[in-house]
């Protein structure tokens, strides 16, 4: 039951309790009004009426002029606001409240809530219990969590859109009362500002969702691995200090001591040398060097190449002195990995292009390499990485010997740029002879202790304290003191980089490194950058370029410099606003784009432009300092903005090089464009307005703007940079435009050079005449459709009356044969009939409106004038000049809907005084008609498009019954749009292996139907195989397929030549029987898709031996496949359960304690067997059998023999027996040689019982 209550001025509850509950009017008064809302119930409040509440059992929105609603109950609810400042709190359930602008305040109840608002100007945002999310709804909002401390509340999850988050650990903790924990989700458009300190962990799938983990303190985030944005300094370590103090002391590397510990073994290769202190503070300062002579230490006394052995421990190494007390280094001992191994050698590598060293692999079996890559699996002994540093002592296994803890950051990826490689260059610059800045007994200069400057540094930049590296990014190289340090120990490398080099980097990486090259003339080359650059020349200078990026104070981007010593001859800028700096060379310097500052040095330098002098104004500015700017006058072709240049000696253009007083010069150019293109061409009638007709040339383009002008001009339209000269309307050979009347368009295109220069080129158009004959004077439908009679031509386009009952006529008599007795059809009936598009696709039904208005009958492809079930009733649109494209009477803007939704199949509208009666005055406009430009033969025809009829003259033919047009035979054939590799089978790091399938896309211009078995030559490695039609037929995407094969390798990338469709006896056709045309370009090679299906290649033995007892956990055999590059490893067999694998490098290991006597392998024969599959990134693999024999220990039997002596005090142990590999004795106290209690000679007790207390005194 529907009741109306109503308030008072008062404070009402409405419906009164005890009220029927029914679809209820409430209507509030003045008063605090609280309404109990069920089902279907309105509510009716006056602004201004006190503060009033809705308490609602369902879901609810409230109503203008109430401001609070209170959910009850357990359901999950929504509650929605209405823009005032309101409250809304839930209930028991999971609720979704959403404010609505205002200074809202949000209070979920027990479930887990979901609060949404659209900006940042709520009052109190509390989840409550349960887990409850956050929801920002609008866009380009900042939300500070730190800044909002008391206004969110019990918060767990944020759903962040496109916005910005920024928190702090200590806002992520006070979130939630119940958790530290905080769950972001996210897309491209987030973005989230962590701060500093943060430590990435592992990645988590929830619910299909991978989120990223971080923690710092007690705060712990997940982040969602699809927000576009995550900006963070992650908090690192610096070396294992204490343990290195430890391994310095052993090896007395104190710098501030001068005495030398030989090692305790014979082995190193090459002795450790000496070098005096330099001149310059910023070498001495990074020399590992005593304090009481200053000497440094270095490898090797010799001149010229110091070659340096090295050593990447896989098997057991050795340790010298240096190690004694190193019990739990040495015991944590791990080999690299195949990732870590490589960046091993990358930063040798690295040292190696700045100093004269060569590392060599140590292959001397007595021997141990000079310098040695130790693995540690202690992450408490050692949290990153230590390394001893030459001492001057022959020393064996401990001078330059690095090792590497097992944090994750010191593993793969290890890219230059990130903290694990940073890690890796400065533990091997320590092994090479370098300290800390701050360790040394040299201060410092001033700013020099960073990384910017040596890679052996703990800050950041400048200024910054000790206290762990917080940088987003890292050195790539050596920087500039540290090459200057070692180069001094060792000399330089002459032979890097000695010819002509390039430098460039990619637009959207930080660049942080330090240039050495040898010789040459060589580039910086910021082209491709993307923000403007500052490129300094001179060497121990800083130039700005690439991407910022935090360093743990701001962010920057000017950390590229050249080593000293390095000449860098020349500089390109990007296409911003760049600032060049030259040296004492004869620098060439290219501004490219944006307003540019070139300022050359010493040398003979020069500022070069891409285009010729004319097309640039040189001013003179200041005679004391040379300066000059160069304005580039044509932007058409790249503007190269205003560039000021100061001590430039010369300019080069594209067609001269200026000096001195020269570069001032004016420059002359009195040569015109000449034209290559011809002076005549010819179009066929009724070709489609706007297609390109003539393709003007004058000097290959370069420099030239084109014009049009001429008597038939205006009939025409150009592109004024490429001189691709259009149609601007439809030609008719029968109705002729051109101001001659005879079908030759006359126009004169100008070519312009920038000097101003122009010819002219006349050029004269023929249309030629198509023949236009209908299709018949009757073309037959069959009994359901009739026939179509008297045809009319309309601006080219064949209309027929529709004969429905096909009499033959237009009077409504049934024809012999046929189902229609009527020619009248309603506007249903042509629904159910003109289904098809434009395209011939079928889909309509319901309306014939613009694209569904087509149909084939009895084979004849028709179309039916209508523009659907739009009724325009405006009339008196008289003809005249065309508005908006429509005809509109004169001096009137009105605009016909109509006439502007017809689709291209009829012309524009065009010319004046179409449609006249025959005294010559203008008929009536009808909004729903379109008048023909062509007269026929009594006169001119309209087409109605609502009626669908044709009329000849004024209504004399046809008059209300549906006209169709008759297209044209499809007679374009299908043709190869693109061509693509789209997807495959079994793809892995981009690489396919034998028995994957790759899939190849050819896109059709138009439906396409296969026949038979047409192929798609693929080429792979240099080889042609054939693909294979698999699916697509009747549309435009048509499949190819092929399956990879053994013994194919693409390194590149498969590609498709030029031409590959072949029908190999098949057919590709489209509707109409069209035969395609296959041709189609090349195909490049897709490095998306390489192709390896070489298997990985044993070298490791197919058996081995081990002795009984070896402990659980010990390296028992290395399985090794092409070198371990590229391979990982698995493990399987008959009793691969007792053993573990590295993946990584192919190392088993046991893991049970073999016992010969108690064997537990598969065979129980002390064989044990096992697989390691080798497999590549491409997927290949190759399995290896092992069998593993378990050797006897013969020394074993000493405790199973079956008396041992254990003196007069403790008798003897007798009677043994072995227990799973253990042997247990009866303890004969008494020593008489039985279980008797009788005292043996020589023995203090007579008894073999033994009371507790007594055994607590001996164990």
């Amino acid at each position: 039951m529907a009741t109306r209550y109503t308030g008072t001025s008062g404070n009402d509850i409405l419906p009164p309790p005890g009220s029927p509950a029914g679809a209820d009017t409430l209507l509030g008064g003045k008063g605090n009004d609280t309404y109990h809302v069920s089902p279907g119930d309105m509510v009716v409040e006056r602004p201004g009426a006190g503060i009033d509440q809705v308490l609602a059992t369902v879901g609810y929105t409230l109503p203008a002029n109430v401001e609070h609603l209170h959910l009850s109950g357990k359901a999950n609810l929504k509650g929605t606001g209405n823009g005032l400042d309101n409250l809304i709190a839930g209930n028991g359930g999971a609720n979704l409240l959403s404010g609505r602008g205002g200074a809202d305040t949000l209070l979920g109840g027990a479930g887990n809530d979901v609060l949404k608002i659209p900006d940042l100007d709520f009052a109190r945002l509390d989840g409550g219990k349960g887990t409850d999310a956050l929801e920002l709804t609008g866009e380009g909002l900042n939300l500070n969590l730190a800044d909002l401390a008391g206004q969110l509340q019990n918060l767990e999850a944020i759903q962040l859109g496109a916005n910005v988050l920024k928190l702090t650990p200590d806002s992520v903790a006070a979130l939630s009362s119940t958790s530290n924990s905080l769950r972001v989700s996210g897309g491209a458009a987030s973005t989230v500002r962590l701060g500093n300190g943060w430590h990435s962990g592992a990645d988590t799938l929830l619910d299909g969702v991978t989120y990223h983990s971080y923690s710092q303190g007690q705060a712990t985030l997940q982040l969602d691995a699809g927000i576009g944005s995550v900006r963070y300094t992650p908090a690192v370590d610096f070396e294992s200090a204490g343990l290195e103090t430890l391994m310095a002391e052993n090896v007395k590397l104190n710098p501030n001591q001068a005495g030398i510990f030989p090692d305790g073994i014979s082995g190193n290769l090459l002795a450790t040398g000496y070098k005096a202190p330099s001149g310059f503070a910023y070498i001495n300062n990074l020399l590992f060097s005593t304090k009481s002579t200053g000497t440094a230490f270095r490898w090797g006394n010799s001149h010229g190449t110091t070659t340096v052995t090295y050593q990447i421990e896989t098997g057991t190494p050795q340790f010298g002195v240096p190690y004694d007390g190193l019990n739990k280094l040495k015991a944590s001992f791990v080999p690299l990995s195949s990732g870590q191994q490589s960046a091993a050698k990358a930063v040798m590598a690295a040292w190696s292009s700045v100093v004269d060293v060569d590392f060599i692999a140590n292959t001397t079996a007595a021997k141990t390499g000079d310098l040695r890559w130790f693995g540690s699996k202690n992450l408490s002994l050692m949290p990153t990485a230590a390394a001893f540093s030459p001492n001057g002592d022959a020393l064996a296994a401990g001078a330059g010997d690095v090792w590497i803890g097992p944090k994750p950051e010191l593993s793969d990826p290890l890219t230059p740029g990130s903290y694990g490689y940073l890690t890796y260059l400065h533990e091997l610059g320590h092994a090479l002879g370098l300290i800390h800045p701050h360790d040394s007994f040299y201060t410092p200069l001033p700013g020099t202790d960073s990384l910017k400057y040596t890679v052996m540094s703990y800050r950041d930049y400048a200024g910054d304290a000790l206290g762990g590296y917080n940088s987003a990014y890292f050195p790539t190289t050596p920087m500039l003191n540290d090459v200057a340090a070692l180069q001094y120990l060792y000399g330089a490398n002459a032979k890097f980089r000695p010819g002509d080099d390039t430098y460039y980097w990619a637009p959207e990486q930080p660049v942080y490194q330090t240039i050495w090259d040898s010789g040459g003339i060589d580039t910086l080359d910021a082209g491709n950058q993307l923000m403007g650059v500052l490129i300094d020349l001179n060497a121990a200078q800083w130039s700005q370029i690439g991407q910022p990026f935090w360093n743990g104070h701001e962010d920057v981007r000017n950390c590229l410099t050249i080593a000293r010593g390095v000449i860098i001859e020349n500089a390109t800028g990007s296409l911003q606003d760049d600032t060049l700096l030259g040296n004492a060379a004869a620098n060439n310097l290219t501004g490219n784009g944006g307003n540019d500052t070139l300022q050359g040095g010493a040398g003979l330098d020069t500022a070069v432009y891409a285009g010729k002098r004319a097309q640039y104004q040189v001013t003179f500015v200041d005679g004391a300092t040379a300066m000059l700017t160069v304005k580039d006058l044509y932007t058409g072709d790249g503007d190269e903005g205003i560039d000021t240049l100061s001590d430039v000696e010369r300019l080069q253009f594209a067609d001269l090089t200026l000096t001195g007083e020269g570069m001032l010069t004016p420059p002359t150019d009195t040569s015109a464009p000449v034209f290559t293109s011809g002076a005549t061409a010819t179009i066929a009638e009724n070709t489609a307005s706007g297609a390109a007709i003539y393709d003007a040339t004058a000097d290959g383009d370069a420099g030239v703007s084109y014009g049009l002008a001429g008597a038939d001009a205006a009939k025409f339209t150009i592109d004024f940079s490429n001189g691709t000269v259009s149609l601007a309307f439809l030609p008719d050979f029968e109705a002729p435009v051109d101001k001659g009347r005879d079908n030759v368009y006359d126009f004169t295109v100008r070519a312009t050079d920038k000097a101003g220069n122009f010819t002219d080129q006349a050029v004269a158009l023929t249309v030629t005449d198509v023949a236009e004959a209908p299709h018949g004077q009757i073309i037959e439908l069959g009994a359901d459709y009739g026939k179509l009679i008297l045809p009319v031509n309309v601006d080219g386009h064949w209309y027929y009356y529709w004969d429905r009952s096909g009499d033959g006529t237009a009077a409504n008599i049934q024809g012999a044969g046929y189902t229609k007795s009527t020619d009248n059809t309603k506007h249903n009936v042509l629904d159910t009939i003109f289904t098809e598009d434009v395209d011939g696709a079928s889909g309509g039904g319901g309306n014939t409106d613009n694209t569904y208005r087509y149909a084939t009958l009895n084979g004849v492809h028709v179309a039916l004038p209508t523009v659907g079930d739009v009724i325009a009733t405006t009339r008196n649109f008289a003809p005249g000049t065309a508005v908006g494209g429509s005809p509109a009477s004169a001096g009137s803007t009105a605009i016909n809907p109509v006439y502007d939704d017809l689709l291209a199949i009829w012309d524009a509208y065009n010319g004046t005084s179409t449609g006249t009666v025959g005294d010559g005055t203008p008929s009536g406009w009808y909004s729903e008609t379109y008048w023909s430009a062509t007269p026929s033969t009594p006169g001119y025809v309209i087409v109605s498009l609502i009626n669908g009829y044709v009329n000849d003259y004024y209504y004399n033919d046809f008059s209300y019954y549906v006209a169709l047009e008759v297209l044209p035979a499809d007679t374009t054939a299908p043709t190869v749009s693109s061509i693509a590799i789209t997807s495959a089978t079994g793809l892995q790091n981009s690489t396919l292996n034998a028995g994957d399938v790759v899939s190849v896309t050819v896109t059709m211009s138009e439906a396409t139907t296969v026949t038979g078995t047409p192929q798609l030559a693929l080429s792979i490695g240099g080889a042609t195989v054939q693909a294979s039609y698999a699916a697509g037929s009747g549309s435009t995407a048509l499949v190819f397929q092929y399956t990879i094969q053994a013994n194919q390798t693409d390194a590149n990338g498969i590609s498709i030549a030029a031409n590959a469709l072949a029908l190999n006896g098949g057919a590709l056709k489209d509707a109409a029987g069209n035969n395609a045309t296959l041709t189609h370009a090349l195909v490049t090679d897709n490095a998306g898709y390489r192709v390896d299906t070489t298997v990985p290649v044993f070298t490791s033995a197919a058996t081995a031996t081990m002795a009984e007892n070896t402990a659980s956990g010990a390296a028992i055999y290395n399985a090794e496949a092409d070198n371990d590059a590229g391979v990982s490893y698995s493990l399987s067999g008959a009793d691969a359960a007792k053993f573990t694998l590295n993946t990584g490098n192919g190392m088993v290991s046991l893991a049970f304690l073999p016992d010969f006597e108690a064997p537990v392998d598969n065979g129980a024969n002390n064989v044990y067997d096992f697989t390691v599959r080798a497999t590549d990134t491409a997927g290949n693999f190759t399995d290896q059998v092992v069998a593993m024999t378990v050797t006897d220990d013969v020394t074993e039997g000493m405790a199973g023999e079956p008396v041992i002596d254990l003196g007069a005090a403790y008798g003897k142990l007798i009677l043994p027996v072995n227990v799973d590999g253990h042997w247990y004795y009866y303890w004969d106290r008494s020593g008489d040689g039985t279980s008797a209690n009788i005292k043996g000679a020589g023995y203090t007790k007579s008894t073999d019982y033994t009371t507790h207390n007594v055994l607590d005194t001996i164990f």
